[in-house]
This record gives C-alpha cells, sequence and structure tokens, in this order.
C-alpha cells in the first residue's frame, strides 16, 4: 500500500512539475510577445505624435503667413500700429510653427552629445590617474636606482 502511495506521489509530483515547465513557458512566451506589443505600440505612438506636431507646425507657419498679408493690407490703409501688432503676431507664429516642424528630429550629434555626457569626464578623470600613477611609479624607480 505504501508503495503505490509512494508511486502516486511521484507520478503527480512529475505530472505538476511538468505543468509548472508548461505554464513558466507560457507566461514568458507572453511577456515576450506582451513586450514586442508594447514597443511596437510606443513607437506608433510616437510617430502619430511627431507627425501632428509637424502639421500643427507647418498650419501656424502658414497662418503666419496669412497674417503677413493682412499686415500688408493694413499698411496700405495707413493703419501702421495695428499692422506692427499683426507683424510682431506673424513673427512669432512662424517662429512656434518653425520650432514644431522641426521638433522631433534629433540630429546625431545631438544624440551623440547626449550619450558622451556623464562619461567624458568619468573617463578623463581614470586616463589623468593612470598617467599620473605611471609618473609616479617611474619617478620612484629612477630614486631608488641613485
Amino acid at each position: 500500500m505504501a508503495e503505490r502511495a509512494r508511486q502516486i506521489y511521484e507520478e503527480t509530483t512529475d505530472a505538476a512539475v511538468a505543468k509548472t515547465a508548461d505554464a513558466r513557458g507560457a507566461v514568458k512566451r507572453l511577456a515576450v510577445e506582451a513586450s514586442d506589443f508594447g514597443r511596437e505600440a510606443r513607437s506608433a505612438a510616437t510617430g502619430q505624435l511627431s507627425r501632428g506636431v509637424r502639421q500643427v507646425g507647418s498650419r501656424a507657419k502658414a497662418t503666419g503667413e496669412s497674417v503677413h498679408s493682412v499686415e500688408d493690407t493694413l499698411r496700405r490703409h495707413g493703419q501702421e500700429r495695428v499692422a506692427d501688432m499683426a507683424s510682431h503676431a506673424a513673427n512669432r507664429l512662424e517662429s512656434v510653427g518653425s520650432r514644431l516642424q522641426n521638433a522631433g528630429r534629433v540630429s546625431r550629434w545631438t544624440r551623440f552629445k547626449a550619450f558622451t555626457k556623464p562619461w567624458v569626464p568619468v573617463a578623463g578623470a581614470v586616463l589623468a590617474a593612470i598617467a599620473a600613477y605611471r609618473f609616479l611609479v617611474s619617478a620612484g624607480r629612477r630614486d631608488n636606482r641613485r
């Protein structure tokens, strides 16, 4: 009887271990799929946002150009003060529009600077420390030889 109970226990344990391994594998696969889905969703959202911002920038710039034409009309009608205000507003709209059109376009140089920013001083300090160490060791050897 005890032998049969042990056999049933071992069979049950083996089955449970196998089911647990299957479940772990399924969870890992789902985690990878979810991670991939998250990356794809983030990329799509970033692309949509970038396109939207550039479109808004284009429209703002076009509105600024239209306001400049209104400015010209105001000047022809002798309304200099209002034309100056329109010119100022048009310049601001064009400036904001240009910035928005160029938003999200990060240059390689900017990425490089952002990457190297924390490492440049650390690397310089390490190189300086190595040079100082070698200098002191070689100076100490020269003094010992005399």
